[in-house]
């Protein structure tokens, strides 16, 4: 099992398998016992940095024979706190859950299936069809071949008036560097209809896709797609990190922590 905490920097298929949220049987448990533990003996470090190798291992033990005392002292009210917050939870959540699955028209069941087909989903996304990336990579390319013809179009008619503004004033001064950029823009375009032209002989294409071409709009659908949820991953990678490292600082009770969580949830 992974840290509730922790667990949301992990990807998708990850937290399916792993996450308590997940699990069956963890209920509100949020797996991150160590971070508590850890939390309460990061202190010992100031102490014993320069202490001998015995008082060390006194201090460490001393900490942890009374953390395990205190923890056992409030064990029955511990459970009892959690017992009445559980109760309290399903009190609260039934009710709504039975008006969402009342609006929505689903039942448990539906649950269930949902979670399963977004595992499936994800596991054939780690072995996607190569046909179906390079087709894909194809629409990718056509669109990047889209942008070098226009910008050479673009250069070239810019060259071209340079080179008359220049004739008409006798100044041959920049017509080297025009058509060196002119070059460059021409040999982009040939790169890029060299690599259509390989995909099209790969995939058997016989007359190159348009933006009008149903194949066309449904792999650029996907590409936008992708693009889309790998950031929205990156985004909630970086925010997990971000209350993560403000954790390791101890500012979960300053302004800037609040409004970083209330701002993601």
């Amino acid at each position: 099992m992974v840290g509730a905490f922790h667990g949301y920097a992990h990807e998708r298929a990850c937290q399916l398998a792993w996450h308590p949220l997940y699990m069956k049987g963890t209920g509100r448990t949020e797996g991150e016992g160590c971070e508590h533990i850890f939390s309460s003996s990061n202190d010992l470090a100031r102490n014993t940095r320069y202490a001998s190798q015995f008082h060390r291992h006194q201090a460490i033990n001393d900490h942890f024979k009374f953390w395990d005392q205190d923890k056992y002292a409030l064990l029955s009210t511990f459970i009892v706190n959690h017992y009445r917050q559980a109760v309290q939870v399903i009190k609260e959540l039934e009710g709504d859950l039975a008006n969402n699955k009342k609006n929505l028209g689903c039942s448990d069941d539906d649950f269930e299936r949902h979670f399963i087909a977004e595992q499936q989903y994800l596991s054939n996304l780690e072995k996607p069809d190569p046909v179906v990336e390079m087709k894909k990579e194809y629409v990718k390319s056509l669109r990047q071949l889209a942008i070098y013809r226009q910008e050479w179009e673009t250069t070239r008619h810019a060259t071209i008036n340079f080179r008359q503004q220049l004739a008409a004033s006798g100044d041959n001064t920049g017509i080297s560097q025009a058509t060196f950029q002119a070059e460059i823009s021409y040999g982009q375009v040939q790169n890029a209809e060299a690599l259509v032209t390989l995909y099209e002989v790969m995939l058997g294409v016989s007359e190159q896709w348009t933006e009008n071409s149903p194949e066309y709009r449904q792999y650029y659908k996907e590409n936008v797609e992708t693009s889309y949820r790998k950031a929205v991953d990156e985004l909630e990678r970086a925010v997990v990190m971000r209350i993560w490292e403000l954790t390791k600082m101890k500012a979960t009770g300053t302004g800037t922590y609040i409004r970083l969580v209330m701002d993601w949830t």
